[in-house]
């Protein structure tokens, strides 16, 4: 169909013309931050093969081919999806844009934040402040994870419907969606925690290991994808669970290795900082479901096997979404404040900023 190429190449075109623009957006900030230790001679000057590029050749070989490994894994789960049932890299996609919302606000934000005190503490060999800043990482991810979660399997219907239900998106694609959703909910906690050890190598200048976790972790997501859609008969959502099982392998990988290095890593503070934002959550789920079944919310009816409706109008979606959504956000403050848990307090903090 001609209509149709044309409005790909339309699509493709203007994806990379976004993609510059959001170049820009750090370009020349960056070429600021640059020039306050370089002269324009200096920047000009072309030096292929300096001292300090050397040292990065290592690094950045390690994380191409840890890069290229995810890469080659996203294109086959693509193929695996269209597979398992013709409109199941739909679904995902659908899936993926909710998955990857808290990832994208939180996950990465807060690795990328942890990397310069983690590696400061281990240039001075101050391994104590070393742990702080890890465990502050960890506690504070898990305390927004989790959380996020349990929300979009709980809520995630709801959002899916308000977000994406028109046209052709019909009852029957919300539901599948919804699988996908459930499936990569599933992993999102422990996709984090990749991202938070990960910096911690990173900071130790430890490339080789996060690389070939993330090389078993492909391998083992593409035999996964094979006995989920062909044994269990799972289809499109056979894609998802596998990706959530390939990282909680790639978390269990790289945490072997972390505390095989470093001796009481996973302190008992953030493991009862865990245990605590579990209970808070767990709490706030039950309260959301208990009161969404008493209102008979299609969304809390739909994860108990009861009929459920959706509505269809916009104003309805909203409502029924706001609905369900005040009554989970409100049981988890509720919960952290009698419960005493700080890293979610933290986030309606105001005038409170935490520090590392």
């Amino acid at each position: 169909n001609v209509e149709t190429e044309k409005f790909i190449f339309i699509l493709a075109f203007f994806i990379v013309v976004a993609f510059f623009f959001q170049y820009l957006t750090t370009a020349f900030s960056s070429f600021r931050i640059v020039r306050q230790d370089l002269n324009l001679k200096e920047l000009i000057k072309f030096k292929l093969f300096t001292k300090d590029i050397k040292k990065l050749v290592k690094p950045i070989l390690l994380s191409i081919i840890g890069i290229s490994a995810v890469q080659i894994n996203s294109a086959l789960d693509a193929v695996f999806a269209t597979l398992a049932e013709k409109e199941g890299p739909a679904y995902l996609w659908y899936a993926i844009r909710l998955y990857q919302l808290p990832l994208a606000l939180f996950a990465i934000a807060i690795s990328s934040a942890i990397l310069p005190p983690l590696s400061r503490a281990f240039k001075l060999d101050d391994f104590l402040n070393f742990k702080r800043f890890f465990s502050f990482g960890m506690a504070k991810s898990f305390a927004f994870m989790l959380p996020s979660s349990i929300a979009l399997i709980i809520l995630g219907p709801s959002i899916i419907n308000l977000i994406f239900a028109r046209g052709a998106f019909d009852t029957f694609a919300l539901i599948n969606t919804s699988n996908c959703l459930f499936g990569y909910a599933i992993g999102l906690c422990f996709a984090t925690f990749v991202m938070i050890i990960s910096t911690a190598f990173y900071a130790k200048k430890e490339y080789f290991i996060p690389t070939i976790a993330a090389i078993i972790s492909v391998i083992a997501n593409i035999f996964l994808n094979l006995i989920f859609i062909y044994y269990f008969h799972l289809k499109s959502t056979s894609i998802a669970i596998a990706t959530s099982f390939s990282a909680i392998l790639n978390f269990a990988i790289l945490s072997f290795f972390l505390k095989k290095r470093i001796k009481e890593i996973f302190s008992k503070n953030l493991i009862y900082s865990c245990v605590n934002t579990f209970f808070c959550t767990a709490f706030a789920a039950f309260v959301t479901i208990f009161i969404g079944y008493l209102l008979q919310d299609p969304t809390i009816n739909f994860l108990l096997s009861k009929n459920f409706v959706f509505p269809k109008f916009f104003l309805d979606k909203a409502l029924s979404f706001l609905k369900i959504s005040s009554i989970y956000v409100i049981a988890l403050f509720v919960s952290a404040y009698f419960l005493k848990n700080k890293e979610i307090l933290e986030i309606v903090a105001k005038y409170r900023k935490p520090t590392l």
